[in-house]
């Protein structure tokens, strides 16, 4: 009987520990999904989400620099991209 009683001590602690590990688990599998959210919101590539945005309407900005004959100006989003 004491050997069912120590092993049944035993197995409780190790339910323990597979409760606390299952629960890590979940809470990482959260975390991560919201930093899979958080990353595809600023951009995969330079084409997407906000990096995306950002690069178009500085493109939209230079050309109409350009098309104004602002050199000075035209050179400014261009280092603020690249920055």
């Amino acid at each position: 009987m004491a050997e069912i009683n120590t092993f049944c001590t035993e197995l409780d602690g190790e339910q323990t520990l597979l409760a606390e590990l299952q629960n890590s688990v979940n809470l990482y599998q959260v975390q991560f999904a919201r930093l899979v959210s958080i990353q595809d919101d600023i951009g995969l590539d330079k084409n997407s989400g906000y990096q995306g945005y950002f690069r178009s309407d500085t493109h939209a900005l230079e050309d109409e620099f350009r098309c104004r004959n602002q050199t000075a100006l035209q050179l400014q989003p261009l280092q603020m991209r690249r920055s």
